[in-house]
C-alpha cells in the first residue's frame, strides 16, 4: 500500500503476551491516511511541506508517522502528532530489507530497534494509543511471514499494550495466512467503484475473516489516490467521494472491521498520482464527513 515511502535509516512467544482488546460488537474505531507525517513534499502544490497533520487532525484519529534519522527530532514529532491523533508508526525499515527478489530480516535491527524504542518511549505516549505499522505487502515482496512473526514478537516484548498492523496485497492466487501476532490486518485493492459489489474483493475478505483470531480485526484500505489507471477503470476524480462512501458502508455493515485507512493523503509516487488532498473539494469534504462520523465520541 505504501510503496517504499519510508526514509532510509541508518523472544518470547507472542501468544503468551497480551493483546490490546477490541470491542466485541466492533465498533469501527479508526479513520486516517498514510503519507501524513512522512517527510514527503507533495509535487502537486507550490509550497514546501513535509507534514500534513494539521490538514487531517480535525477528522482523523490514526495516521501514518514515518521515522526520522535524528531520533530526538523523531521523539519531538511523535509527541506533537500524538496531541492530534494516534500515531501509526511505520517501523518496516528497522526490521526488514528487500532486494528485487526477496525480503529478509534486517541484521541491524538488534541495534536499530532499541534506539527507536527508546525514542518512542521518550515521547510519553500511552502505549495503548500506538499502532505499529510493521510491514507492507510482505507476501508480494517475498518476505517470509515467519520473519514478520519474529519482528512482531520483538516489538510486543517492549510494547505489549500497543497494536501491530500489516497490509498484504490483493492476490487471489495465494492462500491467506494471518499470523497470530498481528492485531490489525488488511489487504489493498484499488480501482473499484464499490468493494461490496466486487466478487473478487468480497471473496478475499471472507477468506481473511475465516483466518481471524478473536483478538484480530480487519483494516479496509480506502482507495483515496488517483492515477491514469483509475481513469482506465472508469473512475473520475469527482467519483472518489462515492468510492469512499462505499468503503464506509461496507465497514459499517460488519462487526469485524476496526479501521479504514486511506492510501494516500499526499502524493507519494510522483506527479502521475494524486493523493486525497489533491481531490476536488467536495471529495475532500466527503473524507471529512466520514472521518467525523467514525471518530466522534459514541
Amino acid at each position: 500500500m505504501v510503496r517504499s515511502l519510508f526514509l532510509a535509516v541508518v523472544l518470547a512467544s507472542a501468544q503468551n503476551l497480551p493483546h490490546a482488546a477490541f470491542a466485541q460488537d466492533s465498533a469501527l474505531q479508526y479513520f486516517g491516511f498514510t503519507g501524513v507525517a512522512c517527510e514527503i513534499d507533495d509535487p502537486h502544490d507550490d509550497t514546501t511541506k513535509a507534514d500534513y497533520s494539521d490538514e487531517v487532525a480535525a477528522f482523523t484519529n490514526l495516521n501514518q508517522v514515518c521515522l526520522l534519522e535524528n531520533t530526538d527530532d523523531f521523539t519531538a514529532k511523535l509527541a506533537r502528532v500524538a496531541k492530534l491523533y494516534d500515531p501509526l508508526i511505520a517501523v518496516e525499515p528497522l526490521f526488514f530489507s528487500f532486494s528485487e527478489t526477496v525480503g529478509s530480516l534486517l541484521p541491524e535491527r538488534a541495534t536499530l530497534w532499541p534506539i527507536y524504542r527508546d525514542a518512542i518511549r521518550a515521547a510519553h505516549i500511552d502505549p495503548e494509543r500506538i499502532v505499529f505499522y510493521l510491514v507492507d505487502e510482505p507476501t508480494l515482496r517475498s518476505l517470509p511471514l515467519t520473519n514478520v512473526s519474529i519482528a512482531s514478537q520483538e516489538i510486543r516484548a517492549d510494547f505489549p499494550e500497543s497494536r501491530l498492523m500489516m497490509i498484504e496485497a490483493f492476490d487471489q492466487s495465494k492462500p491467506i495466512e494471518i499470523i497470530p501476532e498481528i492485531d490489525l490486518w488488511g489487504f489493498d485493492h484499488y480501482f473499484l467503484h464499490d468493494p461490496a459489489k466486487d466478487l473478487g474483493y468480497m471473496f478475499q475478505l471472507q477468506k481473511a475473516v475465516a483466518k481471524l483470531q478473536p483478538h484480530q480485526k480487519l483494516v479496509l484500505v480506502l482507495d483515496s489516490n488517483y492515477t491514469d489507471v483509475h481513469e482506465y477503470y472508469g473512475l473520475k476524480p469527482a467519483d472518489m467521494g462515492e468510492v469512499a462512501k462505499a468503503y464506509l458502508n461496507l465497514a459499517q455493515s460488519r462487526n469485524d472491521v476496526a479501521a479504514i485507512l486511506g492510501y494516500t493523503w499526499v502524493s507519494i509516487d510522483g506527479t502521475h498520482e494524486k493523493g486525497a488532498r489533491n481531490m476536488p473539494p467536495d471529495v475532500i469534504e466527503t473524507y471529512r464527513e466520514i472521518g467525523i462520523e467514525i471518530t466522534r465520541p459514541k
